[in-house]
């Protein structure tokens, strides 16, 4: 409960106030990239997670698996005024996030949680957050994880800005589907044929033969469950630490 408490108390305190733009990451990049030194790898692993269900913890698990990062960072998105039902806070998602990494991880298993976007006054276009953590940290490389419903979808994509944090950037759409890397997860009903462009790759498992795991299951199905039976109804659908966190604090009793 203190660990809760402080975090809830530093939300407070920080609310309304302007965060600092990250540095621009031009010249601390290419240093990086002139050391010669391989980078990290970094799955950037966005969503709502209203809450992390354990379709999510077995997605990151399997994003690791593939091979093709170091880390996955969970990252729960800010504020989204123009989505009404996303009605639980930044804090509450980012500590169920936690909790079910916590709880679901050996501390050698590099699946870890972001707090970025809590510290910005709503949620960040895609294109932005990973602008932001370009510059941030230079010596990590960056992938988004997209599902193949998406792909289609990525040059429409845009990047509206927020006062006082972050400027709109013209033909977003267009940008991150030119200059960004994609880790893509196969989704049911979207298949995706020819070959993807040469910054995206599959997560596919590492071991010959292998298949990925996969599980249908969204968060707000469980929320449904619960509003419907109380917490009792998404047992062995998320984390029990996280269903802990639910019913402790009284989330989702009206869907």
């Amino acid at each position: 409960f203190g660990f809760i408490a402080a975090a809830m108390a530093a939300e407070s305190s920080s609310a309304g106030q302007k965060h600092d733009a990250p540095p621009p990451p031009g010249a601390a990049l290419k240093r990086v990239r002139d050391s010669g030194k391989p980078r990290t790898r970094v799955a950037i692993y966005g969503g709502s997670f209203n809450p992390i269900t354990n379709a999510h913890v077995q997605c990151a698990a399997e994003i690791l698996h593939s091979g093709r990062v170091d880390e996955v960072w969970i990252v729960p998105c800010g504020a989204r005024p123009d989505k009404p039902s996303l009605k639980t806070s930044v804090m509450d998602r980012l500590v169920m996030c936690h909790l079910a990494v916590n709880t679901s991880f050996g501390a050698g298993f590099k699946v870890k949680v972001c707090d970025e976007e809590m510290h910005h006054p709503r949620a960040m276009p895609s294109l932005v957050l990973l602008n932001f953590l370009e510059a941030r940290h230079p010596n990590y490389e960056f992938k988004f994880v997209i599902g193949t419903d998406l792909i289609e979808q990525l040059r429409s994509w845009d990047a509206q800005g927020c006062p006082g944090a972050w400027d709109e950037i013209p033909d977003a759409g267009d940008i991150i589907f030119e200059t960004k890397e994609f880790l893509v997860i196969p989704r049911p009903g979207f298949e995706h044929s020819g070959e993807l462009p040469s910054n995206f790759e599959w997560a596919t498992p590492q071991v010959e033969g292998a298949t990925l795991v996969t599980m249908e299951l969204s968060s707000s199905e469980v929320r449904k469950r619960i509003k419907a039976l109380g917490p009792k109804g998404a047992e062995g659908l998320v984390p029990p630490s996280v269903l802990s966190h639910v019913e402790r604090y009284n989330l989702y009793k009206d869907g």
